[in-house]
């Protein structure tokens, strides 16, 4: 599998929904991760740019780097902002504009896209759409040369002697040992080609290996991968051991670096089928165990990192150690964690082997907490604490849960994570409703709802849906005068939206009973009021079509979609994010035991998962499906993406289901088809 190296978005942010993903490249599909998550984390992270002064708020223009550790990537991002006229009113209108970048490129090399991200900004602020594509040539030319290694002046004429080569060699050497690779290369280089022209094969052998190893220190994996290759065929030629063993795993690691997964699983293939004495064995089989993981070879996997694992807990345990041990416990969680995963979506499930896995994984998290508690890595424990509340949950213990996210919620508010803070209290809740305990969510949304009106990217979707949540525990605690006055403050937000918001149909209808419970005066008025508040909006509702040749739009609804057979054997995917992110595995196993296979043939059933919802479709005898999107996305319009999904799976494959064996590979083109029948097109 191969990802990307780079993409770029553009991201305005809405008042009323928050981020809105108005351009891509390259297509949406393509880019396998979630860019309005992306966007939120951004957005929230840098509310210090916006300013008040005497209530008028302004939004300075800032250019900035971002690591972004849960998807390997740095960003460069350029926040500006719109004016716009609202309720006659001028205001400014947030948005970035964003370009990922593999996470090895440093700082200096991602200054060198300053100057075109200002171009795609100013192309924006005047004309109102963005060429990506004629920008992103300039891009990956960039890109290209940074990747590259500037050697033009690197050669050789024919006064260039062997004994010059030599002490050419010698110099490069004493550089590299002083790690000053940039300058090791220049001399490593010039030796190479003249022991290369002398066909001096002994001294090739150490060039190359030197070469390979110094491209390797300096992050240009592209180029190191040639010299590389050169290095491990001269080396098995000549059966020299550890420079064979030594070019196999720098070729694997190049790849791994690259995404290239398959590749480099091939270069560790041929490691793990000779007998090791060169290589640091940690290393081998850490990444080794990591590239098992990204391919789903979990069993594999598995072994490779516990023997990791059993490595380095001899090892004295520096700061550094303890990172890397940290960190290898986390992947020991995830692996453990995906074998559940697999076993709950197989047409064997396993309840024993499925709870087996998901404590294993609770003992790899809990070691790992500890670890990272030490070393103050605050980031990965919020992380952690997140996994363990999740996978609590997911057994049902949600007194466990519970503590597991308050714990990563306190650390969220200590380092002012404003993003994680958020998702965090949403989790929390769903757990208190859970148990039942109304009082709480009251007194907890309230207190939450205090503390966010200083946020500067607050949407007010977020807003009403925490009045709306009061309104709903006060309703189960039978508190209906107040119950009414949170959901009419839900209601008169919501009337604000442009779109219609199906939320707004659960408000009235919860508005209408609380109405028909009470011994007001005027109860029927207000009854036939809200009913035909209610029928006039449904109808509204219901006339709205999405248009499905835009197949931007139809996908950007929908982040992810599964095709289950009514057996529970998963016929299709297209799950780049839950694949690679276990913070999502949690949700995807919430929603499938949510809903058990009788309920995938009513026709439309979802559930809100922390920031995701979750929402299973069906109006056939073969299959269902289940799709995640954003708790903020439109109900309307994913009922009709799922729509569409589920028309188009059908039309192409009903000659296979009818006659289905449990050949999943049969419907793998799936998305290829969806491409081809709709229009893909980046819209501003």
């Amino acid at each position: 599998m191969s990802i990307g190296k780079i993409c770029a978005f553009i991201s305005l942010w809405d008042n009323k929904l928050g981020p809105n993903i108005i351009a891509t490249y390259p297509k949406l599909i393509k880019i396998p991760f979630d860019l309005e998550l992306i966007s939120s984390k951004i957005f929230f992270a840098f509310q210090e740019f916006y300013y008040s002064d005497d209530e008028k708020k302004t939004i300075q223009k800032t250019y900035f780097n971002l690591t972004i550790n849960e998807i390997n990537r740095k960003a460069v991002v350029l926040l500006d902002s719109l004016e716009k006229i609202e309720e006659n009113d001028k205001i400014q209108q947030a948005f970035i504009i964003v370009a990922l970048f593999p996470a090895h490129l440093s700082d200096h090399d991602l200054d060198k896209f300053k100057n075109i991200i200002f171009e795609i900004n100013m192309e924006y602020t005047t004309e109102g759409k963005v060429y990506f594509d004629r920008h992103f040539a300039k891009i990956e030319e960039i890109y290209s040369l940074e990747e590259s290694v500037k050697d033009s002046n690197v050669f050789i004429d024919e006064e260039y002697q062997i004994n010059h080569a030599l002490l050419d060699f010698e110099r490069g050497l004493e550089l590299f040992s002083q790690n000053q690779f940039e300058s090791a290369y220049i001399f490593l280089k010039k030796a190479y080609l003249k022991f290369n022209t002398e066909n001096n094969v002994k001294l090739l052998l150490e060039s190359l290996f030197f070469l390979s190893s110094t491209l390797t220190q300096l992050k240009k994996y592209n180029v190191a991968q040639t010299y590389i290759e050169n290095l491990e065929l001269l080396s098995s030629q000549l059966s020299h051991q550890k420079y064979y063993e030594t070019s196999l795993f720098m070729g694997g690691f190049c790849l791994y670096k690259r995404e290239e997964y398959e590749k480099a699983l091939e270069k560790f293939r041929k490691l793990e089928s000779i007998e090791l004495h060169h290589i640091n064995q940690f290393n081998f089989f850490y990444f080794y165990g990591q590239i098992l993981r990204i391919l789903e070879f979990n069993t594999d996997a598995l072994i490779s990192l516990e023997k990791a694992l059993e490595i380095i807990s001899k090892i004295e345990s520096s700061n550094q150690f303890k990172d890397k041990k940290a960190d290898l416990l986390i992947e020991l969680g995830h692996v453990n964690y995906t074998i559940a995963i697999k076993t709950i979506s197989s047409n064997q499930f396993n309840l024993t082997l499925f709870k087996s896995n998901l404590q294993k994984s609770i003992i790899y998290y809990e070691k790992a907490s500890k670890i990272l508690e030490e070393i103050n890595n605050f980031s990965r424990l919020i992380l952690v604490y997140r996994l363990i509340g999740n996978i609590h949950e997911l057994l049902g213990n949600y007194d466990d849960s519970d503590k597991n996210y308050r714990n990563a919620l306190n650390i969220a508010e200590q380092i002012n994570d404003v993003f994680n803070r958020l998702q965090l209290f949403n989790l929390i809740i769903q757990n208190l409703s859970k148990l039942e305990r109304y009082e709480r969510i009251v007194e907890e949304t309230d207190n939450m709802l205090s503390k966010i009106r200083a946020y500067a990217y607050l949407d007010l979707y977020t807003i009403s849906n925490y009045h709306q949540q009061i309104g709903e525990a006060l309703f189960k605690l039978g508190k209906y005068k107040d119950a009414l006055s949170e959901f009419l403050i839900a209601l008169n937000i919501f009337d604000k939206f442009d779109e219609p918001i199906l939320e707004k149909l659960d408000v009235i209808q919860k508005i209408i009973k609380i109405y028909e419970y009470s011994n007001h005066n005027e109860k029927s008025r207000y009854i036939d009021y809200y009913t035909s508040q209610l029928k006039q909006y449904e109808k509204i509702i219901h006339q709205i079509k999405l248009q499905k040749e835009d197949f931007f739009a139809v996908m950007k609804e929908i982040k992810e979609f599964w095709i289950f057979a009514l057996d529970g054997t998963q016929l299709y995917s297209y799950a780049p994010e839950t694949k690679f992110n276990p913070e999502l595995f949690g949700g995807f196993l919430i929603a499938l035991q949510s809903f058990s296979k009788e309920l995938a043939t009513q026709n439309l059933k979802s559930i809100t998962i922390g920031s995701n919802k979750y929402t299973f479709f069906s109006e056939n005898n073969y299959f269902f499906i289940l799709g995640r999107s954003d708790i903020k996305s439109l109900r309307y319009k994913i009922e009709q993406v799922l729509m569409i999904i589920h028309n188009e799976f059908l039309e192409n494959y009903q000659h296979v289901l009818e006659d289905f064996k449990g050949e999943s590979n049969k419907f793998s083109n799936f998305l290829e088809i969806m491409e081809k029948h709709y229009r893909f097109e980046n819209k501003i």
